[in-house]
């Protein structure tokens, strides 16, 4: 029942009794673009960060540990990336957290998956991220909590991954921090104009309550 698995504590959910998120990095145009490690595979630094602030906020709440979660991605370069990332701030314990790409997921449950999408390009190439059947899998191991991490303007180029976020926006567990802080602007700058319409921030957090919360990143 869900009410015997809430969601990890430590991220704050868009929606409470949702575990269930969805962070928009928004890609190249505000630095989080892929690039190569110079080998065939992917890497994306920026969304590393974004991953491992997820994981921060999670161990310190200290519910559970790092041999409770499971981090995954399409992208080996990204599997090497992140766990030299980890490392540094893990230290000897850091090997715990299982890191791996999805062919090398071992497919046991975890408390909670944070997926990391990697591909953030103008042409929308999607590459490994189009075949569903690997990725099924890994989406439907997450027990109490799964958190993607991707570029929504790209992954919207396959039809799949399209279904996919119009399915999380359409249960508000997008978090984007930086259209929300865009809205702030819009509204401060409005109040300094009479004549200007108002935006009801009260009410764009109902309705949006994902660009609004979430954790450090």
């Amino acid at each position: 029942a869900p009410s015997d698995r809430p969601p990890v504590s430590g991220f704050v959910w868009p929606v409470s009794d949702a575990p269930l998120a969805f962070i928009e990095t928004g890609g190249p145009p505000r630095g989080a673009q892929e690039e190569s490690d110079g080998s065939d595979s992917k890497r994306n630094p920026a969304e590393a960060e974004r991953v491992l602030a997820v994981l921060d906020g999670v161990l310190s709440a200290g519910e559970v540990n790092m041999g409770q979660i499971g981090v995954v991605t399409p992208y080996k370069a990204q599997v090497r990336l992140l766990r030299s990332m980890w490392r540094e701030r893990g230290g000897a314990q850091s090997r715990q957290l299982e890191i791996a790409s999805v062919d090398n997921f071992q497919g046991r449950e975890k408390e909670l998956v944070i997926f990391s999408a990697v591909r953030a390009n103008r042409g929308g190439r999607v590459g490994f991220l189009a075949d569903w059947r690997r990725l099924n899998v890994l989406l439907t191991r997450a027990r109490r909590g799964l958190v993607v991490v991707g570029c929504g303007a790209t992954l919207r180029h396959d039809a799949l991954w399209q279904q996919w976020l119009e399915h999380a926006e359409g249960m508000r567990v997008v978090i984007d921090k930086e259209r929300w802080h865009e809205v702030l602007w819009r509204a401060m700058r409005m109040g300094t104009d009479a004549d200007a319409p108002t935006i009801d921030l009260v009410a764009f957090r109902k309705a949006h309550p994902g660009l609004c919360e979430g954790t450090m990143f």
